[in-house]
């Protein structure tokens, strides 16, 4: 557990030589034009197992494109 007292050294980023424009949000080379809220999840599907269920989860994946 001598990582608990070890002293964590701070640096700013002057002290590394770098622009203060260049880096964060100033310097950021992407724009945010839009947020969206995520789609609703939809309920699952519950597959009984008679010996067969494998065939429905294969089908199942194969629409997904998985398999």
């Amino acid at each position: 557990m001598a990582a608990k007292n070890k002293p964590v050294e701070e640096l700013k980023v002057a002290d590394l030589g770098i622009d203060a424009g260049a880096v964060g949000t100033a310097g950021a080379r992407q724009e945010i034009t839009d947020v969206a809220a995520a789609e609703a999840r939809k309920a699952g599907e519950i597959v009984e197992d008679d010996g067969e269920a494998y065939q429905r989860i294969v089908q199942f994946l194969e629409q997904l494109k998985v398999i």
